[in-house]
């Protein structure tokens, strides 16, 4: 098995003595290092999209089938997937500044800041109470899809 199909951790290079290096020769080690980290950044972006392609669609599927924003699934050789989507909140202004003309002050000043509605504040608003009219003018968006491998337990530890 190479290290690649591990989770065994890379040994630490023993430490440079870099109080003994020039400014030209930190700067290189800064270049070099940057230089690996990108083309680290770079695998672990491929390995993100391996996972994406072979666990977005059960993950989305398990995501729809609960109505939830989030599930766990499991995967092959003990192995679990997380997925979860965020969303955004977007608002329409004029239809909230008309919402907010037809109510008495004070109840505007809870319910909205400026062109805007607190999400908590939305959610704690009571069906019937002008939540229908407020939830037309309340927009959202599904963030992108996250997911987290789980690596199975080891019974070993």
């Amino acid at each position: 098995m190479t290290r690649e199909m591990t989770n065994a951790p890379l040994p630490a290079p023993p430490p440079p003595a870099y109080d003994n290096y020039s400014l030209p020769q930190l700067q290189a080690v800064i270049s070099s290092t940057q230089a690996e980290i990108e083309v680290l950044q770079k695998a672990l972006g491929l390995v993100s999209v391996e996972i994406g392609r072979r666990f977005a669609t059960p993950l989305l599927e398990s995501m729809k089938s609960k109505d939830a924003r989030s599930t766990t699934i499991e995967g092959p050789d003990g192995f679990k997937f997380k997925g979860s989507v965020g969303k955004t909140v977007s608002w329409d202004s004029d239809a909230l500044q008309k919402l907010a003309a037809e109510m008495d002050w004070e109840k505007a000043q809870h319910y909205f800041k400026i062109n805007a509605v607190a999400e908590a504040v939305f959610k704690s608003i009571e069906p019937g109470e002008f939540k229908n009219e407020i939830t037309l003018a309340r927009t959202t968006k599904d963030g992108q899809l996250k997911i987290e491998m789980i690596a199975p337990k080891n019974d070993d530890a």
